[in-house]
């Protein structure tokens, strides 16, 4: 039921995107989405805390028709999936609350729009993918960061450390060392969800 939940609300992400692309030069869009966007995202922030809070020890999988036709698309849910769904829609949620305000400042709002509710579904199904092409396919972080940001001052990692490398200048020292301080949240993060991670290791060993 949560799963179910979640992709439905994954699917209201991508409607959402599509209505950014319809409206996207109305004067009202910017509200429009990120409240609509912000909404979604409290719902899967809900859906996600209580599977958290509550687990179902072997977890839940669900297969769509989408995809390879004969693979389909593998989907779970289990205690470690529910504790970065937290991160990703608690993240996306305060977000929406802080674009409804400053989203009103871009310039180019028809930019970003359509892009962001579509990164917010992208980062949810990259974490319930049960299969290697499913997660290949949601993820795309490189290609959201270039679209999303609209200067050089901000942005994330993986885009930031491509600057490092060119066609005659590759400097492997600096991104080595970027990459290690950029591990460095995600092993802490390891640290504290160390039992979630355990629990959704061993979730679906046990019959």
């Amino acid at each position: 039921m949560a799963l179910e939940g979640l992709l439905w609300c994954i699917a209201a992400l991508l409607g959402a995107g599509i209505g950014g692309i319809v409206i996207g030069r109305h004067r009202a869009a910017t509200v429009v989405v990120y409240a609509i966007t912000l909404c979604i995202t409290t719902i899967a922030l809900l859906i996600s805390g209580i599977s958290l809070l509550i687990p179902d020890s072997p977890g839940t999988a669900l297969t769509l028709p989408v995809g390879l036709p004969w693979l389909g698309a593998h989907f779970r849910l289990d205690a470690l999936s529910a504790f970065f769904l937290v991160v990703v829609n608690l993240g996306g949620a305060t977000a929406n609350l802080f674009g409804l305000g400053y989203g009103r400042h871009e310039e180019a709002p028809a930019r970003v729009l359509p892009f962001f509710p579509a990164f917010l579904a992208g980062m949810n199904l990259v974490v319930i993918a049960d299969d290697a092409f499913t997660f290949l396919f949601t993820w795309s972080d490189f290609l959201f960061a270039l679209t999303l940001t609209t200067t050089e001052d901000v942005r994330p990692v993986t885009l930031g450390l491509f600057t490092y490398i060119g066609t005659y200048v590759k400097d492997w020292s600096a991104v080595m060392a970027t990459a290690v301080l950029a591990s460095l949240p995600a092993f802490v993060l390891l640290l504290v969800a160390q039992r979630f991670v355990a629990a959704g290791v061993t979730s679906g060993s046990i019959k």
